[in-house]
């Protein structure tokens, strides 16, 4: 199955760009910079693996694990208004494959929030060329 972009965008006059790698993460290892959890029931695993198929090889961002709500925060970064975008491929899951992207993750609209990935349920995917800006 190919990689799907996933983005959302605002009207943007003048956009600053944050690309994130994780071609030079340790393999088998969450990313350096990163809060991956999960919200209610399971254990989220997060992990940088190797895959040929990726569109920036050789890594990808993945989460293998079995919980509700799995989610991996880029901890730098926080957006107010702009843009989020990441390429996934779900490769697997009975109860669900699904995959996207999180912004403004705060209990207030009114601020800036954390921007990362998210998956559901028992979702196999795989996540590369994160990126998000600032408009």
């Amino acid at each position: 199955m190919p990689f799907v972009i996933l983005a959302l965008s605002a009207v943007i006059i003048v956009a600053i760009l944050d690309a994130v790698s994780v071609d030079n993460e340790v393999m088998g290892q969450s990313p350096a910079g990163w809060t991956c959890t999960c919200t209610g029931s399971g254990e989220a695993k997060w992990t940088i693996e190797r895959d040929e198929t990726a569109p920036s090889k050789p890594s990808v961002l993945t989460q293998s694990g079995a919980a509700a709500h799995p989610f991996a925060f880029k901890d730098d970064a926080m957006l107010k208004d702009g843009f989020v975008e990441v390429k996934c491929k779900p490769i697997a899951g009975r109860e669900d494959q699904a995959a996207g992207v999180v912004w403004r993750s705060e209990d207030t609209f009114k601020d800036a929030g954390e921007v990362g990935v998210w998956t559901n349920a028992d979702s196999v995917t795989l996540s590369d060329d994160f990126s998000y800006g600032a408009k």
